[in-house]
C-alpha cells in the first residue's frame, strides 16, 4: 500500500510539472510565432499599384507611405489619375529607400516595380507583370477577374479576396485596406503594427479606423501564396 501511494504521488508530481511545461511550451511557441510575423526583411524598391477610381488605391499609398515613415525609411509616393471618374484607371507609384539619396526627385511611371499591387484588371496589366523584376512579388485581388500569368525566376505571387472580405465587413471601399495588410504578410517589408499606427494616424473616424484595422487584419491572415493549376 505504501510502495502504491509513493507510486501515485510521484506520478502526480509528474503529470503536474509536465502540465506546466506543456503551457510553457505553448505560451513559448505563441510568443515566437509573433515574433516571427514581425520580422521585417526589407529592402529598397519601387511599388506600383494599378486600380481604378474609387477604389481607394491613393489611400492605401498615403497610408503606406506613413508606415513605411514610422519604420524610418524615406518615401516618395505619387498618383497618375486617368480621368477621376468612376472606373477610370488610376495608377499609384511608390519607392521606398534607407536614406534620402537613394530617392530620385523623378516622379515618371514605374515600369518595372519591385512589387506590384492589382486592385482592378485594367488596361495593359499583362505588361506590368511582365516587366515584374526577376525577385518581384505581385499581390492581386483575386476578385478582379485578373488572369495571372505564371511566376519567372524566383517571383512571388500572392492573391487575396480583397472585395469580398471588404462586403463581408460592411463596405467594398475597405478593400484598399484588405490590400494593405495582405501587401504586409507577402513582402515582410515592414511590421504589421505600423500599418496599424499609420490606419490610426489617417484620420478617419474611431468606428472606421476599427473597421479598417479588420479589414487590414483580415488581409493579412488570409491573403495566400498563388498555386497555378496543374
Amino acid at each position: 500500500m505504501k510502495r502504491y501511494l509513493m507510486t501515485k504521488f510521484f506520478l502526480v508530481v509528474i503529470l503536474g510539472l509536465w502540465g506546466k511545461h506543456s503551457v510553457y511550451i505553448f505560451e513559448e511557441t505563441e510568443v515566437l510565432r509573433r515574433i516571427r510575423e514581425e520580422v521585417v526583411i526589407f529592402r529598397p524598391g519601387e511599388l506600383r499599384i494599378d486600380s481604378i477610381a474609387q477604389q481607394g488605391a491613393v489611400t492605401a499609398s498615403r497610408i503606406l507611405a506613413e508606415a513605411f515613415l514610422l519604420e524610418n525609411r524615406w518615401v516618395r509616393e505619387f498618383p497618375i489619375f486617368g480621368g477621376g471618374q468612376s472606373g477610370e484607371p488610376v495608377k499609384v507609384f511608390l519607392r521606398v529607400d534607407n536614406n534620402k539619396g537613394g530617392l530620385t526627385r523623378n516622379s515618371s511611371e514605374i515600369y518595372k516595380p519591385d512589387w506590384f499591387m492589382a486592385f482592378a484588371n485594367i488596361k495593359d496589366i499583362n505588361l506590368v507583370f511582365e516587366n515584374l523584376k526577376p525577385n518581384g512579388i505581385a499581390l492581386i485581388n483575386s476578385d478582379a477577374g485578373i488572369t495571372i500569368p505564371l511566376p519567372r525566376s524566383t517571383q512571388k505571387f500572392f492573391v487575396v479576396s480583397a472585395r469580398k472580405i471588404a462586403e463581408e465587413l460592411g463596405d467594398e471601399i475597405m478593400m484598399n485596406m484588405v490590400m494593405l495588410g495582405a501587401f504586409v504578410k507577402a513582402t515582410r517589408l515592414l511590421k504589421f503594427s505600423s500599418l496599424i499606427e499609420a490606419i490610426r494616424k489617417y484620420g478617419f473616424s474611431p468606428e472606421v479606423v476599427e473597421l479598417n484595422i479588420e479589414a487590414a487584419r483580415r488581409g493579412y491572415n488570409e491573403v495566400k501564396e498563388y498555386q497555378p493549376s496543374p
